[in-house]
């Protein structure tokens, strides 16, 4: 059974769909706890509050980290080591450091090299998400019966696993733990590489002649395809540049990791 989390206080940084579908989900199932975020803009922030699914907010680090049993990162991929940069200096022995992120080596790479020890850090994922962005895409059913991955490291303390698995599944959700090389592994074949594929094959699609019949009479999901707006293009190029090496795999490279 979930446990509680009595006053202890949980900081989002980035109160996007997956941060805000995370604390709506919270606040949805009675967590005794406070949720607080770190947002980027101010209407952001004042958006959370507004929908009941954070406390208070800030743009400082040293507002709503300081103090925070448990930092979420909710953010891009390629915006992770800039945030663990930002929040270094707020941090104490005992904050427990996760995210969100779909790409689990790079994120462990940079939260050594940032962070130095791993013992408090549970990296995640889940396995969750729409064409939305946004805190007024939040969702508190959205991790309802999902699976969300943990992916810790053998220096990762049991205490904090057990922590962050709980929040998890106090949020709804089915928590399950892999190997960081076996999250990106799977994640390669079953998500990363079929996201590649069918923005490759829309984009393709998008520069016929006859596009605009293709499109009109398609069927199923394809005529629901992802349009291209800037930030569906910056989440494919992530995706490819942190997945690098296991995509490659997935399409029969042979390349060695690189150092």
């Amino acid at each position: 059974m979930p446990c509680k989390f009595e006053r202890e206080t949980l900081c989002i940084v980035g109160l996007g769909m997956i941060g805000g579908s995370l604390a709506a989900a919270l606040k949805a199932a009675n967590y005794t706890g406070e949720i607080v975020a770190l947002v980027r803009s101010e209407q952001t922030g004042k958006r959370g509050v507004e929908l009941g699914i954070i406390d208070r907010y800030s743009q400082e680090p040293a507002e709503v980290v300081v103090g925070a049993r448990i930092v979420m990162l909710a953010v891009p991929m390629l915006s992770m080591r800039s945030q663990l940069e930002m929040i270094k200096p707020s941090l104490d022995d005992s904050t427990i450091v996760t995210d969100a992120g779909s790409v689990k080596g790079p994120f462990i790479q940079d939260a050594r090299q940032v962070l130095g020890s791993l013992s408090r850090v549970v990296p995640g994922h889940p396995i969750a998400g729409r064409e939305k962005t946004g805190v007024d895409a939040a969702d508190a059913h959205l991790y309802k019966n999902r699976r969300v991955l943990l992916t810790p490291v053998d220096e990762t303390d049991p205490q904090a696993i057990a922590r962050v698995a709980a929040l998890w599944q106090q949020a709804g959700a089915e928590v399950e733990t892999l190997s960081p090389e076996q999250h990106d592994r799977v994640l390669a074949a079953t998500s990363h590489l079929p996201h590649v594929l069918a923005f490759a094959l829309v984009d393709t699609l998008a520069t016929q002649q006859e596009a605009e019949e293709i499109f009109r009479y398609a069927a199923g999901a394809l005529r629901s395809r992802p349009t291209k707006p800037a930030s569906h293009c910056r989440g494919t190029f992530a995706l490819t540049q942190q997945n690098a090496w296991d995509l490659r795999a997935m399409s029969g490279a042979r390349d060695q990791r690189a150092p």
